[in-house]
């Protein structure tokens, strides 16, 4: 599913509904996706920086020019991916 279609499908579900279960779902997606799905989302992409770094043939510089960041975004991720595993540990 691109990022588009996801997007397509909210927008549809949230149109197929009155206007006032409509002001109680998104307060609720609001709620959800703040509390839930944006840390749960930081903690996955942390650990795959991790995970990707990982590789014999990665660095930070490498993959920041890959996915079109910058290297000090990707070294900032990394180290705290690496806070979050301790504190997993």
């Amino acid at each position: 599913m691109t990022l588009a279609s996801w997007q397509e499908v909210l927008w549809e579900e949230l149109d197929a509904m009155d206007d006032l279960e409509q002001i109680k779902v998104t307060a609720n997606w609001i709620e959800v996706i703040t509390h839930e799905v944006s840390p749960a989302l930081a903690r996955r992409r942390r650990a795959k920086i991790r995970t990707v770094l990982a590789q014999e043939d990665m660095d930070a510089t490498k993959l920041a020019e890959t996915i079109g960041t910058s290297t000090s975004a990707i070294r900032r991720l990394s180290e705290e991916g690496r806070a979050n595993e301790r504190r997993a540990a």
